[in-house]
């Protein structure tokens, strides 16, 4: 009697297996708008671009990291990215860098081996934040612009956004128009500062 009672047991417990398995929530997977329309630059440089590597953080992977202070950091354990955010963000670099006009051609610098420049990045942030009943999505990028050839660095600048959350739900939204506004906060610098006119005038001296 004790044996099959057990039994009994046994077979009660693995019945409830998959019910148990049922009630988890599903996870839900999002992607940022990495090729966003934008306001066309009306100085074209001779030069091609080629798109290097974004690095970022070993958190920044398919889960969503939230903060709820500098040094407080979570992970959200049902929503999750569906692309890792470097190649999120080095997708659209290169979609806003070619939408610019800044550039003759603009591709990845592996399609672009033999590409004038090359500008690669680091992500410092690509959080949402929560500040008591307010939340944000920041993104802080990095970008390096190197020469081509010589690998030298010819520009650096570093931007941060940050985009209020209106309602749940529009995290991913936030977050594109923080990485849309970081990127061309940056490309607008490197037009003021400079560097593609003296790189133009340079080589127009040498033909």
């Amino acid at each position: 009697m004790k044996r099959q009672a057990g039994a009994l047991i046994f077979m009660l417990l693995l019945a409830a297996v998959p019910s148990c398995r049922s009630t988890g929530l599903p996870t839900k997977y999002y992607l940022i708008d990495t090729d966003p329309a934008i306001a066309r630059s009306a100085a074209e440089c001779p030069f091609s671009l080629g798109i290097g590597k974004i690095r970022a953080p070993s958190r920044y992977r398919d889960q969503i990291v939230y903060r709820t202070s500098e040094y407080d950091l979570g992970f959200y354990g049902y929503s999750k990215w569906a692309e890792s955010p470097d190649e999120m963000a080095r997708r659209a670099l290169k979609n806003i860098a070619a939408r610019s006009g800044l550039f003759r051609r603009v591709d990845y610098n592996e399609m672009l081996p033999l590409a004038d420049l090359v500008l690669e990045g680091e992500l410092g942030s690509f959080d949402q934040v929560i500040a008591g009943e307010k939340t944000y999505a920041v993104c802080e990028m990095t970008l390096f612009l190197l020469d081509g050839k010589s690998s030298a660095p010819l520009w650096s600048f570093t931007a941060v956004s940050e985009v209020r959350q209106e309602k749940d739900g529009e995290f991913a939204a936030s977050m594109s128009a923080a990485v849309k506004t970081s990127i061309e906060d940056a490309l607008a610098d490197l037009e003021r500062s400079g560097v593609l006119a003296r790189l133009e005038a340079g080589k127009n001296g040498k033909q």
